[in-house]
């Protein structure tokens, strides 16, 4: 069913506009601020400022304002995905290590030597 809605009630600007009883569906954005690409990505803002500095992401300046492409955070999405999918089975249940943890894990290995050579 439609209505129509008066603009403005007088004057030769009055005019009507027609509305449907149907809310329009939402628009998507084509661009967002760096803040809701972090949270549409489950990412902390460091790491969306790492990617649009790698070239991750696609962004430009906007005023004061930063501005990234949906397109972008979409094909994103995809290429980790399909990185994703090209994993080993056996490699997706395994816990990244950083390199931190590595040094960490090399230092203990090198002091059970150390100590294994000081028995003999």
């Amino acid at each position: 069913m439609e209505q129509r809605v008066k603009i403005a009630s007088t004057g030769p600007e009055a005019r009507e506009k027609s509305s449907s009883s149907k809310s329009d569906p939402p628009i998507e954005p084509l661009l967002v601020k760096p803040r809701t690409a972090a949270r549409i990505l489950d990412r902390g803002l460091t790491t969306i400022y790492k990617d649009i500095a790698n070239g991750r992401l696609e962004s430009f300046r906007d005023g004061s304002s930063r501005k990234i492409t949906m397109r972008s955070i979409k094909h994103l999405i995809e290429c980790e995905l399909e990185a994703a999918r090209k994993l080993p089975a056996e490699s997706k249940n395994l816990k990244p290590t950083d390199a931190a943890t590595r040094a960490r894990q090399a230092q203990r290995t090198a002091t059970k030597m150390d100590a294994e050579r000081g028995r003999k």
